[in-house]
């Protein structure tokens, strides 16, 4: 035991060791200061970051799996899974509560590899020698194909297995997991270790959804808490993870040692079994064990569970049954009479019985196990149960699909259920209800529908108490029941795990990265600055030695007497404190040269000399030499502050690269260079000695041409002495032609200073004199060298002097230096801190800002001041700053401890500026010369570049140079070129806006998190080629959605695994709908309409497959895409390059994609869609990564994109993947046709260029490069009136239609810049998306940035978008900045917001009202009003995430605490901060609600004109769908008529206190009140109390009470009984209208299809009002409603709409049998095609309901009013089955098989299996034998056929209300002979009447056969044709919800 302890710190230590390589420059420690880049949507707050709900951690990269998820990067976990392994129901990618989504396809149960077993096990000496007679451990690896985890009870016993066979899993646990010896050191025995529970929570927290675990232990249980149980308990129900417990007898202690009773309470709770053991020791676990594995393993599940109260449930009979009890000694379980089970393993007291399939009653009893325990059913394919609980309430039912895994106490949150049978999902049918009375928790008995949510069951429930219960239903049909837990859980524990509290901390910290984004320096860590004495002498000459004395550098230089080695021993060794402390001679020869230096100048001029000695000749001076790396190595071999000689006699050459890096060398060493042109041999040109004068300039010194090496002597006596000794005091200069220069404000003392100046008159022919004009200064001049004067000038007196130079004429290139002579040893440094904190002497362009520091001998006055000019063609000395010197705060440098409050950026790349800085105290001035390092921009100013003689000029500024300002926000030029702001703006360009913002986001909402796939597939693409392997992607919500055939857009599949979706998109049969005709190109907008609906996060991935995109873009998907962030990529089988489709691949940010082959489908989601999501994946401990597309573009030819550096990430990769269509990445193999993915990773710190090109020259090309990334931007927007300074940030997800709009954003990592630098603001390039498939021209827009801090989003600009109806959108290129030289670029496109569809509906949802931009009601915001305003905790998209002491869909109810339920302001687009009031609680579903909310609103809407009031008191007991659905129509059509002024009321007439209302309310439009047809629906009820509209009456009064104050003098008050079945005889409705006598009464009845209503109830009615209707349809009841209504005179009624079909509503069974012979032309097979196609358009019918229809008998009123519909083929020989359950119809219109002959080889057995094909009834749903039903059998022959007896007899419909109805595709002309006419002529109305004309030759096949086939199936069935009301619409006529009675 003490040696594992010491071999478990080892490894822990070991592992603290290695844990070192993941620290590089992500590691977080506390004092982390300027934290700026925080992952998961999370953002930064006062330095730190404020995570994400779903994250955590310093950075927040760290997931919490939510709602009991299970992380799949646990330490140690053998399921390795980069995601979250959810809970059955929790789709988010963290397990997060998500929106409901339509569509009930998703299967809850788990792969193998992603489940676990699990052993808890007592290991001991004992338990290690009963195991040799079966190990149980053993037992455990033998299950290999799942994860296997082992804990035997102590320290350092835990061993997780996953890919190990049974071998080395065993081998492992006899290797690493020893026995308990039960001994002490001594070998003295002891109590053997007791179980503890600890170590049973650790495997339940390792162990994914849908496990299993097995406690086997010989001892008690010790560390029971109650905060333990409770875990294991809760996360076991939430994970549906079973627990048994067996327990052996061996070692002594008693099996009824009270501490069991807790592992007895936790199997029962999580349906596991709790196994005592017999008296007689032995082994029985070990098969016991053995049995329930194999059960669970072959899929059998607890899905029923019998207890005290519940005795019998139904059951299918049709299974193998395992039943589980807890017996008392020796006794068995109680079963029904004469039923005799098999026991398959017992111990004395717990017993597991088998029941044979058909052995046992459908009403099964089971009972007599003991006390309080119960008895588990096993069962596999039966029906299972998934419970969660939501947040909906009553109004808002189908919201938020599950909130929580388990319940609260003493909270109301509803119950949802999600049922599988054989792995498939259940539908909701009425009748489903709960038995018995579970403990913790009290649930009403009726569920209700959830038509749009997965789990599609709900209930009321209210917790109250904690603990586990049993919930039990019972189906419908009363045939079968299921079980399953739930948990209650206490207050304190539900607050630590749904906010994750013990999650926060981690363990072992470093293991977090820390970014590296501020580097701030260490004190101390500052240069060096000059020191006296410290300076180095350099001369760099040529080493020949020429014939002629007057040419040799060597003589002139070095040795003769005259040189100017002897003329300066005097002035370098006799001035006092010598400046230099070191002397070096670069002798050259050509492009060689060598150094030769000393500290001494004596034994320096020794070695010169030595090195001369041996004559060498002239290097040839025809052939320039480049002198760039000799003057860099030079000048670093020099110390700092060099003074450098360079003597030039011989032919050098010099560009611009080469001056760039030797200004680099010479800003950094802070050194000044002369340049001394010897003009022996040549004439220097004005190209190099500009390109040495420039140098020099740059460093402080000068360039001259000189004739001979006198006048080189003359420098040397006269110049130089003046320049080695003394330090620049003020310099200017000027490139441009100018009559003088001036050196200003200069501080001098009463001394000698010399003043150097250097100038060209125009013709270059040398200088121009000088003269100094100030009286109080006095001139000497000396001699004139070349281009040079020197002047020595002594002030009269110290203080401040200009001093003006005139120039005798013009001169250009002029140059003024002015030394100080001085002997005092002061000295003054100047030097600067970059962004990253580094100290350094050179500054560079687009490096972002630098701050000046000093370094002075002598400490600075307080009037001292330091300023900044700049020397431009136009201007000598340009201000750009003028500041006062500051002693530098907090942590100083060692030397430079001063500084001035300006960060300086250098605009001008290659410019020259001057720092001038001023001593008053001490009347000291120095200068230094500074060059911004960059390429020469050729007189441009702030960044522009000199092209072809013209300056390209940044966005912030204009003219010739670029020296005007363009002011932002109003602001305008003034003649200074300063920027004169207006309002609220400041900043050189008035950049900054001040702004107190308001609405600051609590939780930014970024939605820059790429977090789910919807795939839409068109069946006829997937005909192309469908999927057919899994393409990888897990942990994300994906949803599929098919459409292109008859069925409509329908989502078919919602998972978290894309190994699922191998059967719903494999390839399929092609319908034969046309890709062109409209319906099927409508599907395809309808179906994304579909997804934009469903999408389940913020951002999305859609991916369309398309069999035709060349379809008109659809202004509804536009809407709905304005709504939300998704990108949509679309693959198109034909119609690609097609303008609709360049549009629509526009307005998806993407590119058009072909798809041409079989696999191409497959290849795009295995290389582009797969790799995607796992470059997304969560990694943990690494930041978020993000996708943004970068670019899109037309490819026309060769093409290079550059994606520019970003060095904000140490240690990270980008991904890109390359799109390239009818293009390829140059050079690149072609691995395709037409279309390439390439995926390229790369280091984000260097340039990335991608080279592209199109495939073919000539041809076009288009490409998309997309990165996987770390920079993100959350951007919103929002309107600006009285918001121009982008203070109100409450913001929405789109840009609104006909307004301008804001733009606020926030780029992450965020960037901190010079606040006036607004080159390095972001901006943004906006192009319309225009309806041909191209872009406009773009246009480019600046950011203004917000001031102070105190806002979220740091930059905001305007847009002037979406002005135009019809626009379609834009695309933007947003450039952001990663720091201030490096760019950021993301792109994405807008669409435009309206708040109507194109049929008037509004987009508002519900929970809003359509006025220019949605105004939200009081709870909701978001453009479109879906986003619930959350009174505590923080929305995420459609769902509020709450405190645990909150709940609700808004967490507006809380328990624990004082509830708050302050509701969020009323918003629209513009909206602004507004009071609030509370509001109610939602109430229950059976309650009735009333909406008394009372918030106040500032938002501008104007109140309507006029205010009515209706109620509606609703039919809920009439059994016809139909008319029930006509009565929401009318009363939709009737609020949308008098234009929404109406408060609606609706309640049903039920006679129960329950029954469901709705009070007074306005709703946004008509759609909001179809939309509560389907609440009513789920309350139709047979109940034997009946209709009761006197109580109806009595609620309308309440409601109208309660909100009588907001219906302020109506125009008009209704009350509308709409009915079917009129008034019960004793409900007297008279005394009810008490209170409502100003309501004007009516009542309309509403009748079956096409019939009149019963004159009975019409009569009935007159007791409720005299005005009394009768309709068919809902028009007619909106004309009696109109006429009922005061003030409808300027109200008009809307056109009737068409008639429906006639045979809409009847009840029929279609078979069509389809003659498939050879066709004889195309056109024959045209019309079929079309017959097929249309004819079935006209019935209400029924496809695919094979789980409903095959075993229901009777069937259930679904199928009322109801057609199904089958389909044959039939030709040669041939004959294929019909069935209607699923139907045939959609195949068989699109079955490819022909004949190989004209006509059917008719034959006896032909006709005789035709003839049961029409008569079989295989299904009860063809309703065969049913007298109500009318079976049609339609014939399409090609041909006749030939007439025989048997033929006839074989052919007979054997059931009544029967017949034959013939379409030939031919002429009928001989009848007698022709089999088809003689099958009608037994008919009643003889067979003509049946017949119908040929369509083979019809010229409008609906018109000329269809319509009269129609009517004559309608006579047939009685229905009169031309009695047909309006087509219904609106209402989804396939209503599933009737409840049977």
């Amino acid at each position: 035991m003490n040696l594992k302890l010491l071999l478990g710190l080892l490894f822990i230590v070991w592992r603290s060791t290695s844990a070192e390589e993941f620290t590089n420059h992500w590691r977080a420690t506390e004092d982390v200061a300027n934290v700026q880049f925080c992952s998961h949507d999370s953002y930064s707050k006062d330095g730190s970051c404020v995570c994400n709900v779903d994250y955590t951690g310093n950075f927040c990269l760290n997931r919490k799996c939510r709602n009991f998820g299970f992380d799949g990067y646990l330490q140690n976990n053998p399921v390795k899974v980069d995601r979250c392994i959810c809970p059955p129901g929790f789709l988010g990618r963290n397990c997060e509560p998500v929106s409901c989504v339509s569509g009930k396809n998703q299967v809850y149960s788990s792969l193998p590899s992603e489940r676990t077993v699990s052993l808890l096990a007592s290991y001991n000496v004992k338990m290690q020698k009963i195991w040799k007679d079966g190990d149980i451990g053993q037992l455990i690896c033998n299950k290999k194909e799942y994860a296997r985890n082992f804990n035997y009870n102590y320290d350092n016993a835990a061993l997780y297995t996953k890919t190990e066979n049974e071998t080395v899993c065993g081998g492992k646990l006899k290797t690493y997991l020893d026995p308990d010896t039960c001994t002490d050191d001594d070998g003295n025995p002891i109590d053997c270790v007791p179980l503890d529970i600890n170590n049973l929570n650790t495997l339940v927290q390792y162990s994914p959804p849908n496990s299993i675990v097995f406690v086997v232990t010989n001892m008690n249980v010790s560390s029971i808490t109650d905060d333990v149980v409770e875990d294991i308990i809760a996360t076991s129900i939430a994970r549906r993870i079973q627990i048994n417990v067996l327990v052996y007898n061996n070692t002594g202690f008693q099996a009824n040692d009270p501490s069991l009773t807790t592992l007895s309470n936790i199997a029962s709770a999580t349906f596991g079994q709790y196994i005592l053991p017999s008296i007689e020791n032995g082994n029985e676990q070990y098969a016991i064990v053995n049995a329930l594995l194999e059960n669970w393993d072959q899929g059998y599940q607890p899905t029923k569970v019998f207890t005290g109260g519940i005795k019998t449930l139904p059951v299918d009979t049709s299974r193998d049954i395992y039943v589980a009890a807890q017996l008392n000694y020796g006794q068995d379980a109680s079963f029904n009479p004469n039923l005799l089970p098999t026991v398959v393993q017992k111990t004395d007291f717990w017993k597991l019985y088998k029941l044979t399939a058909g052995s046992y009653p459908p009403q099964l009893s089971a009972s007599n196990q003991i006390s309080d325990t119960p008895i588990i059913v096993y069962t596999s394919g039966d029906l299972v149960a998934y419970s969660a609980f939501t947040s909906d309430d009553t109004g808002n039912s189908m919201v938020v699909d599950s909130a929580f895994s388990v319940s609260v106490n003493q909270t109301s949150y509803s119950m949802v259920v999600k049922l599988e049978s054989e792995n498939a999902p259940v539908d909701y049918a009425a009748g489903y209800r709960t038995i018995g009375n579970p403990s913790s928790i009290s649930l009403d008995t009726t569920f209700y529908n959830r038509t749009s949510c997965q789990f599609n069951f709900i209930v009321n429930a209210n917790c109250k108490s904690v603990g586990a219960s049993v919930v039990t239903m019972i189906t419908a049909n009363n045939r079968n029941s299921v079980s399953f837990p739930v948990y209650c859980a206490s207050f304190s524990y539900a607050k630590k795990i749904y906010n994750n509290f013990a999650a926060e901390t981690q363990k072992m910290r470093q293991l977090e990265f820390e970014q590296s984004f501020s580097k701030d320096f260490e004190c101390g860590s500052d240069i060096t600055p000059e020191k006296t004495g410290g300076r180095s002498f350099i001369i760099v000459a040529e080493n020949s030695n020429y014939t002629d004395a007057t040419k040799s550098s060597v003589d002139n230089l070095f040795r003769n007497k005259n040189s100017f080695f002897y003329q300066l021993i005097d002035p370098i060794t006799l001035i006092p404190s010598s400046r230099y402390s070191n002397f070096l001679a670069v002798l050259t020869n050509g492009a060689s040269y060598q150094n030769k230096q000393h500290t001494d100048y004596g034994k320096f001029m020794t070695k010169v000399l030595n090195s001369t000695n041996t004559p060498s000749p002239p290097s040839d001076i025809s052939a320039p030499i480049s002198v760039k790396d000799m003057l860099v190595d030079t000048i670093q071999t020099g110390s700092q502050y060099s003074d450098i000689l360079f003597v030039v006699n011989f032919n050098v050459s010099m560009s611009a690269d080469d001056s760039l890096a030797i200004k680099s060398a010479l800003a950094t060493q802070r050194s000044k260079l002369f340049v001394l042109f010897v003009q022996s041999y040549t004439q220097y040109g004005s190209d190099i000695y500009q390109y040495m004068n420039d140098l020099a300039l740059a460093s402080g010194g000068v360039a001259v041409r000189l004739n001979n090496y006198d006048e080189l002597k003359t420098f040397f006596t006269l110049y130089f002495p003046t320049l080695i000794a003394n330090d620049i005091v003020a310099k200017a200069y000027s490139s441009d032609t100018k009559p003088g220069i001036a050196l200003n404000n200069v501080y001098l003392q009463e001394q000698k200073y010399y003043l150097l100046l250097t100038n060209e008159d125009s013709s270059e022919d040398g200088p121009v004199t000088g003269i100094i004009q100030n009286g109080n200064i006095d001139v000497t001049s000396t001699q004139t060298i070349g281009e040079l004067q020197l002047l020595t000038i002594q002030p009269q007196f110290a203080g401040v002097y200009n001093i003006p130079i005139r120039f005798a004429s013009p001169a250009k290139f002029s140059n003024a230096i002015l030394y100080a002579t001085t002997d005092s040893t002061d000295i003054i440094s100047l030097s600067f801190v970059d962004k990253d904190g580094k100290n350094r002497n050179d500054v560079e362009y687009q490096y972002g800002a630098f701050r000046p520091v000093i370094y002075s001998t002598t400490p600075f006055g307080d009037n001292s001041q330091i300023s900044i000019t700049y020397s431009d063609p136009a201007n000598p000395a340009k201000p750009i700053y003028n500041g006062s010197i500051i002693s530098v705060e907090g942590c100083k440098f060692q030397f430079y401890n001063w500084t001035t409050n300006y960060d300086w950026i250098c605009s001008a790349s290659g410019g020259l500026y001057h720092f001038k800085i001023d001593s008053p105290s001490t009347n000291v001035t120095r200068t230094f010369p500074v060059t911004c390092l960059g390429p020469d921009s050729g007189g441009c100013l702030n960044g522009g570049i000199l092209k072809e003689g013209v300056c390209s000029c940044p966005l912030e500024w204009s003219g010739n140079s670029c020296q005007t300002p363009n002011c932002l926000n109003g602001g305008t030029v003034t003649t200074a070129d300063t920027c004169s702001c207006i309002g609220a703006f400041t900043g050189s360009f008035c950049e900054s806006a001040i702004a107190n913002c308001t609405n600051i986001p609590s939780q930014p909402d970024y939605r820059s998190d790429l977090s789910s796939l919807t795939i839409v597939a068109d069946v006829n693409a997937l005909a192309t080629g469908g999927l057919t392997a899994d393409f990888g992607v897990s942990g994300v919500p994906i949803t599929v959605i098919l459409y292109g055939d008859d069925i409509g857009p329908r989502i078919v599949e919602l998972t978290t695994n894309s190994l699922h979706l191998l059967d719903s998109l494999k390839t399929r049969t092609a319908t034969t709908v046309s890709p062109s005709t409209s319906p099927a190109d409508s599907d395809m907008y309808a179906a994304m309409k579909l997804a934009l609906d469903n999408q389940l996060t913020n951002r999305a991935l859609i991916v369309v497959y398309t069999s035709n995109a060349d379809v008109p873009v659809n202004s509804d998907f536009l809407i709905r895409l304005a709504t939300r962030r998704a990108e949509v990529r679309v693959l198109s089988v034909t119609g690609t390059e097609f303008q609709n489709s360049l549009t629509l691949s526009l307005v998806g940010n993407g590119i058009p994609f072909a798809v041409q082959g079989s696999t191409n489908f497959q290849n795009y989601m295995t290389v582009y869609v797969g790799p995607l999501f796992q470059a997304l994946g969560y990694t943990k401990n690494q930041p978020q990564r993000v996708f943004n597309v970068f670019k899109t573009d037309v490819l026309t030819g060769p093409t290079t994109v550059t994606i520019p550096k970003d060095s904000t990430f140490d240690n990270a990769q980008v991904e890109a993947f390359v799109h390239a269509y009818n293009g390829r990445i140059d050079p690149g193999s072609q691995v395709g046709i037409n279309y390439y993915v390439y995926h390229i990773k790369y280091d984000p710190k260097e340039e990335q260029t991608i080279p592209l090109n199109v495939l073919t020259p000539g041809t076009t090309g288009y490409y998309a490069i997309e990165l996987v990334g770390y920079s993100k931007t959350a951007y919103g927007f929002n309107d600006p009136k009285d918001n121009a300074n982008g203070a109100n940030e409450m913001v929405n997800s789109g840009v609104s239609f006909n307004e301008v709009n804001l733009l606020h954003i926030y780029p992450t990592p965020f960037a901190e810049i010079a606040p006036s630098n607004p080159e390095n603001f972001p901006y943004l390039s906006i192009r319309e998306i225009l309806g041909n498939g191209t872009l406009s021209a773009p246009t480019t827009l600046l950011f203004t940035r917000k001031n102070p801090t105190g806002c979220f989003f740091k930059y905001f600009t305007t847009l002037d978008v979406c002005s135009q109806s019809g626009t379609i959108g834009y695309q933007v290129q947003l450039t952001t900045r990663a720091s201030d030289t490096e760019n950021r670029q993301q792109q994405f496109s807008l669409t435009c917001f309206k708040t109507k569809y194109q049929d008037g509906s509004t987009v508002c949802q519900g929970h809003g009202s359509p006025l220019h931009d949605c105004a939200c009601d009081s709870n909701w915001g978001g453009i479109d009003c879906t986003e619930p305003v959350c009174a505590n905790g923080a929305r995420d998209m459609s769902v509020c995430r709450c405190p645990v002491d909150f709940y609700g869909l808004r967490c507006e109810q809380s328990f624990g605490l004082t509830s708050t339920t302050t509701a969020g302001p009323s918003t629209t687009a513009a909206s602004t901060s507004s009071p609030t009031q509370p509001t109610n609680s939602a109430s229950s579903f059976s309650s009735s609600q009333t909406t008394t909310s009372s918030v106040l609103s500032t938002a501008t809407t104007p109140a309507p004109q006029e205010v009515r009031a209706v109620a509606f008191i609703i039919d809920m007991l009439g059994t016809d769908d139909y008319a029930f659905n006509q009565t929401f129509m009318s009363m939709a059509q009737y609020y949308k008529l008098f234009k929404y002024t109406h408060y609606v009321m609706i309640i049903g007439n039920l006679n129960a206190a329950s029954d469901i209302s709705l009070g007074f309310q306005q709703y946004p439009n008509e759609t909001s009140i179809l939309a509560k047809n389907d609440i009513f629906f789920n309350y139709r009820s047979s109940e034997d109390g009946g209709s009761n509209v006197s109580l109806a009456l009595t609620k309308v009064q309440q409601s109208y009470a309660d909100t009588k104050t907001k219906i302020q003098s109506p125009v008009s008050l209704n009350i509308f009984y709409l009915t079917q079945i009129g008034l019960k005889s004793n409900d007297d409705v008279t005394t009810a209208f008490a209170g409502l006598e100003d309501f004007q009464k009516a009542s309309i009845v509403y009748s079956p299809f096409a019939k009149d209503a019963d004159p009975a109830v019409l009569v009935n009615l007159t007791r409720f009002s005299t005005n009394v209707t009768s309709t068919r349809d809902y028009y007619g009841g909106l004309v009696a409603m109109k006429d009922e209504t005061s003030a409808n005179a300027n109200v008009v009624l809307p056109d009737k709409p068409p008639t429906a079909s006639c045979v809409f509503a009847l009840q029929s069974n279609v078979r069509v049998a389809i003659d498939r012979s050879l066709p004889s032309s195309a056109d024959i097979e045209a019309a079929l095609s079309s017959f097929l196609s249309k004819f079935k358009v006209g019935f209400n019918f029924i496809e695919n309901d094979e789980a409903r229809c095959a075993s229901e008998d009777p069937l259930p009123n679904f199928y009322n009013g109801r057609t199904a519909m089958t389909a044959f083929p039939y030709y040669d020989t041939y004959v294929q089955s019909s069935k209607f359950c699923p139907s045939q119809y959609a195949a068989m219109q699109s079955f490819s098989i022909t004949g190989a002959n004209p006509t059917p080889t008719y034959s006896d057995k032909l006709v005789q299996t035709i003839g049961k094909q029409i008569n079989s009834a295989s299904c009860v749903c063809n309703r065969y034998t049913d007298a109500k039903t009318i079976k049609i059998v339609v014939w399409l022959p090609r041909s006749s056929g030939p007439v025989t007896t048997n033929y006839l007899d074989y052919l007979k419909l054997g059931t009544d209300n029967a017949y034959h109805f013939v379409v030939p595709f031919y002429d009928v002309t001989d009848k007698d002979h022709d089999l088809y006419y003689q099958i009608l002529a037994s008919q009643p109305n003889g067979g003509d009447y049946y017949l119908l004309p040929n369509a083979a030759t019809a010229a409008d096949i609906q018109k000329d056969v269809i319509d009269i086939l129609y009517d004559k199936i309608c006579q047939t069935a009685g229905v009169d044709p031309t009695a047909v009301p309006p087509l219904l619409s609106g209402i989804n006529t396939e209503n599933r919800n009737y409840v049977d009675y």
